[in-house]
């Protein structure tokens, strides 16, 4: 697990603000369903267009750790 991670978005510019040191970000929606998957990724990602709701974020970073979080548009 990566300790002490957050997640930014923006919902101007529908972006999420990762760590620096993140290798791979992977959103789902709450019925498992991938929405976005990217391998070394900018410290931001844009986010396809999404409906309001809750949305998880896989993190893993380049020392092979994982973490989970989620976010509400």
């Amino acid at each position: 697990k990566i300790e002490g991670v957050s997640i930014q978005y923006n919902p101007n510019d529908k972006t999420i603000t990762i760590p620096a040191d993140a290798k791979s970000v992977t959103v789902y929606n709450l019925l498992g369903g991938l929405v976005l998957n990217k391998t070394n990724p900018e410290n931001q990602v844009q986010l396809p267009e999404l409906q309001k709701g809750i949305y998880l974020i896989a993190l893993t970073d380049k020392a092979g750790n994982n973490t989970s979080l989620k976010i509400n548009l």
